[in-house]
């Protein structure tokens, strides 16, 4: 179990070192600050073994292990409420803003002429 935990740990720190190190050698080859490159490149890469995963599960008909594998990520409620919270408060704060404009809108049509092209399926002239 000991040697497990060891040989384990090795292999981890083995590829974080030759991740790092690549992303490093693409960075100098697209002549881009690595640290631009590795904050665009270690997201996905964290993400895509559990994308993996789930997409196995579900297809294995194991769609439980699955759906667990996705709630116990950071955006859902339970997770971080506050964040959901607040994400549904600014739709919400922009559905009235927009049904606000567009009773003023045609309350007084005239004044709004200006901003017509801003309105949805409407090109510039």
């Amino acid at each position: 179990m000991v040697a497990q935990f060891v040989v384990s740990l090795l292999i981890m720190l083995g590829g974080a070192y030759l991740f790092v190190e690549e992303v490093n050698a693409v960075a100098v080859a697209l002549g881009v600050p690595a640290v631009i490159l590795a904050l665009l490149i270690a997201p996905a890469a964290t993400e895509l073994p559990e994308k993996f995963n789930s997409i196995l599960w579900v297809r294995k008909g194991k769609d439980t292990l699955a759906l667990g594998n996705l709630a116990r990520r950071d955006g859902l409620p339970e997770r971080n409420p506050g964040r959901v919270r607040d994400a549904v408060q600014r739709v919400d704060r922009e559905r009235r803003i927009d049904d606000r404009v567009r009773e003023r809108r045609d309350r007084h049509p005239g004044r709004w002429r200006h901003l017509r092209h801003l309105e949805p399926g409407r090109r510039p002239s």
